[in-house]
């Protein structure tokens, strides 16, 4: 039958040749022993990694008929690409169904990109890179608007992001051309040990522009840390802009940002899931409502920031906040300049400010008594009816 071969003899004779002569001087029994054809898998590695084998059915090496996965697993710091010679395609794990001996050639590749020693410019590299990437800058200063519009867990950073030094000497300049950074239809990207300066935002109708240093939009994802992203401008959210998506911002400069209109510093709204702002220093930027940060229609965690020197030629130097969900704690709020009647938080009666335990706040007094508020004018905390 196909697919079967010929093993050997029992019973009164042996040996595996298939045809043997019989003298029949008394009753025999005699059987013939069929095997399965068995088939190789053989593997080759391009790159830095291994690839595992588990048997899913069957016995091997390998009897036809076996189903065997095989499974890419990159090193650190590589990612597994594609399959190459008798498989194709990007499957991880790969099950093969054994019909004959096959050669299978898994495809590693380098996640980290390097700019400029590999790419002479970080948008070549943004679209060189695939899911897992990490483009790793060199200090310099990059003239460029960077667009990771639909891109999935992408890591841009600089060579050192715990280092102050070489954060702001790798700088991406916007040039007044855009934003600094453009991540919007669902991406998913992590930033790190940058400086963001000189951008100018998305244009908008009239003379409206959001997001001079980042406009995060349209669902989707930023991890921010250690960055400085200072000296953009705007008419809504010079440093960062984020609608209908989420931002994790951490240790960050955010600074000397000027909005015509709200949120010079960071301006959120329509937030999706949990958003947060932490150990972040938001000082010197200017605008008409929030100052410092203008919050509505989200949850956020605001907790452990320095928040001094903006100002609001209207209200909320510090902050502005309407519809929102605020957990606001630990910060160290000074300096702050509003020129209007309202505090430098400004606080709609549609807002929930609580604590780190989950206690709502509604008085001036329980929000000073968790933050460090200090020569702001005027005042502290102002809670308004719209």
């Amino acid at each position: 039958a196909d697919n079967w071969k010929f093993a050997h003899w029992t019973g009164d004779i042996d040996g595996n040749s298939q045809v043997i002569t019989v003298k029949m001087d008394s009753p025999k029994n005699i059987k013939a022993v069929f095997s399965k054809d068995t088939h190789f898998i053989y593997v080759i590695v391009q790159g830095n990694g291994k690839v595992e084998e588990t048997v899913l059915a069957g016995r091997g090496v390998y009897e036809y008929g076996s189903v065997v996965e095989l499974k890419a697993v990159p090193d650190d710091g590589w990612l597994f690409s594609h399959w190459e010679l008798d498989a194709t395609g990007t499957t991880n794990p790969l099950v093969v169904y054994v019909d004959k001996s096959r050669q299978v050639r898994a495809v590693f590749k380098e996640s980290s990109l390097r700019v400029p020693e590999q790419y002479k410019t970080i948008q070549a590299a943004i679209n060189a890179a695939g899911p897992g990437y990490e483009i790793v800058v060199s200090p310099g200063t990059y003239n460029e608007n960077l667009d990771l519009t639909g891109k999935k867990n992408i890591t841009i950073r600089g060579t050192n992001p715990d280092d102050p030094l070489t954060i702001l000497a790798t700088v991406i300049d916007g040039d007044k051309k855009g934003p600094c950074i453009l991540i919007d239809q669902y991406a998913d990207v992590t930033i790190s040990g940058l400086t963001l300066t000189n951008g100018s935002g998305v244009p908008m109708s009239g003379d409206y522009a959001y997001g001079g240093g980042i406009y995060l939009g349209q669902y989707s994802k930023a991890v921010i840390s250690n960055c400085a992203i200072t000296g953009n401008t705007g008419s809504h959210g010079a440093g960062i802009y984020s609608n209908n998506s989420t931002l994790t911002l951490t240790d960050t400069l955010i600074s000397d940002n000027y909005a015509s209109f709200t949120g010079a510093g960071i301006w959120m709204s329509n937030g999706q899931g949990a958003n947060t702002i932490s150990n972040c220093t938001i000082i010197n930027n200017e605008a008409s409502y929030g100052g410092g940060m203008y919050i509505s229609f989200s949850s956020v965690s605001i907790t452990d920031n320095d928040i001094g020197g903006n100002t609001a030629a209207i209200g909320g130097a510090a902050m502005f906040a309407t519809s929102a969900n605020i957990t606001f704690v630990d910060n160290n709020v000074t300096n702050n300049s509003s020129t209007t009647s309202d505090g430098v938080v400004s606080i709609a009666q549609s807002v929930k400010v609580k604590d780190k335990d989950g206690n709502e706040m509604t008085t001036e007094e329980e929000i000073l008594a968790v933050n460090d508020f200090s020569d702001n004018t005027p005042g502290g905390v102002q809670f308004t009816e719209s």
